[in-house]
């Protein structure tokens, strides 16, 4: 069953790596740390380390679970007894009335104070 053909980067990635445990075998033990795994990965693929670790993240990013859908929160009148809700609604359709039919202090003042004519007296010129 014929594998995976690989782009040139990844070519590049087998290449580097490749030369890179070479020269751990001619070195007898590894060149860094084992416990530095980053650090040996970067150098094996001869990337950045800070290139591992945006994959680690991306990696890790993708496996996580998805999102469980947030929980709506429930009104606070949910859990209000029914007196208590009817008496919130009573006071709001009151507020509201009263709003809907209060008048502006300019509106009174245009009501009591009609308009007033004014003349001018015409002098003849000379």
């Amino acid at each position: 069953m014929p594998g995976k053909r690989l782009n040139e980067n990844q070519q590049r990635f087998v290449r580097n790596l490749v030369n890179y445990f070479q020269r751990e075998l001619e070195n007898k033990g590894p060149l860094l740390p084992l416990n530095c795994i980053q650090e040996r990965v970067a150098n094996g693929l001869d990337i950045s380390i800070h290139t591992v670790g945006n994959c680690l993240r991306k990696a890790s990013a993708s496996a996580k679970a998805p999102a469980q859908p947030s929980i709506s929160k429930k009104l606070k009148t949910t859990n209000s007894p029914e007196p208590i809700k009817m008496e919130t609604r009573d006071v709001l359709y009151d507020m509201y009335a009263e709003d809907s039919t209060e008048e502006t202090e300019e509106e009174i003042h245009i009501k009591e104070e009609p308009e007033k004519e004014i003349f001018i007296k015409e002098e003849p010129l000379i």
